[in-house]
């Protein structure tokens, strides 16, 4: 039962369509709200950056005068002064020494701190132009889209075709085999894209009610992409550990009975769930369509035509309603 809930929230069947997330707006509403936050904080870096290069400007200047006087009292002393001249001229050499030594650990302090804040600068500007946004990849990850889309052509060359071969052993004709390994790749991707709104849903809900002093948790209510991007990173980073759990559960728990009997589908269902939960994690999580609704999505299984027949793979998207990653496939009549 809990399954189909979740297939019947991920996927409309009826209409071919994605059904409407109602958190979808409010998501939206959020990532404007943390739009405007950090081109505050940008302002504020750049104001701030502003500010030091005027100080060294004008600690620049101040040096200068302080050269310039120090020639004009030269010249006024050896007006003044004769015989007591030399004497005179090294002690304010030295104190001018010590004065321009002064100056010059400031100016070294401000340089560091410009340094400092233009770091923070790049820092912030870089966290807002690839946060939520599925073009902007980190090519050191190796579960990016790209390489998502690369082992999901590799789980149907593969894994399918070995899960194929075992059921056209068993005398299984090559339509009811095809929506066998199709029912079962679209039950392992309604159980990954549900588990994972849930668990992270659940994530932040702890972390927002954790014991904190009011400060912090205020804190961390103005600046939730902050930690939320913690979660994601930290979800990522661990995932190669969670995902044998999440497959014994898968197996046991919510595995379809009549397939369950074939014991030798696991490695394919055990594949099918490791790419799927990298795909619903990934930010914003990929998506996959199990409907045809638009064939040009689709190449030919065994033959082309103009009517489908049977769904055989489904076509692999970089978000919903995002580009295509990976066609699926479709045989035709």
């Amino acid at each position: 039962m809990a399954s189909q809930r979740l297939k019947q929230k991920t996927v409309n069947h009826a209409g071919g369509k994605p059904v409407y997330d109602s958190n979808v707006a409010t998501r939206l509403e959020e990532e404007k709200r943390e739009s405007k936050r950090k081109d505050k904080k940008i302002d504020e870096l750049e104001k701030e950056l502003s500010v030091m290069k005027k100080l060294l400007k004008q600690e620049k200047a101040e040096r200068e005068k302080i050269n310039h006087g120090h020639e004009k009292m030269i010249s006024d002393l050896k007006h003044a002064h004769g015989k007591n001249l030399d004497k005179t001229l090294r002690d304010e050499n030295d104190r001018l020494k010590h004065e321009i030594d002064k100056i010059t650990i400031e100016k070294e302090d401000l340089g560091k701190e410009v340094d400092r804040l233009r770091t923070s600068l790049s820092k912030v500007a870089g966290d807002r132009m690839m946060d939520g946004n599925p073009f902007v990849t980190d090519l050191s990850d190796p579960n990016r889209p790209q390489r998502l889309a690369e082992k999901f052509n590799c789980l149907y060359d593969n894994s399918w075709t070995d899960a194929f071969e075992i059921l056209l052993a068993k005398k299984k004709d090559e339509k009811s085999i095809c929506k066998v390994l199709l029912d079962i790749s679209e039950a392992c991707w309604i159980y990954c894209s549900g588990l994972s709104k849930h668990q992270f849903s659940s994530l932040q809900k702890a972390c927002m009610e954790a014991q904190l002093p009011v400060t912090l948790s205020t804190e961390m209510k103005e600046d939730s992409s902050a930690y939320t991007k913690h979660l994601t990173d930290a979800r990522r980073s661990c995932a190669r550990t969670f995902i044998p759990l999440l497959c014994q559960h898968f197996w046991e728990k919510e595995m379809n009975k009549d397939h369950k009997k074939e014991e030798t589908l696991k490695p394919y269902v055990d594949a099918c769930l490791e790419l799927f939960w990298y795909s619903a994690i990934t930010d914003p999580p990929l998506y996959y369509s199990f409907i045809a609704d638009n064939l040009d999505d689709f190449r030919g299984y065994t033959k082309n035509g103009d009517e489908m027949d049977f769904i055989v793979w489904p076509a692999m998207y970089l978000h919903e309603n995002g580009p295509l990653l990976y066609q699926g496939v479709v045989q035709y009549k």
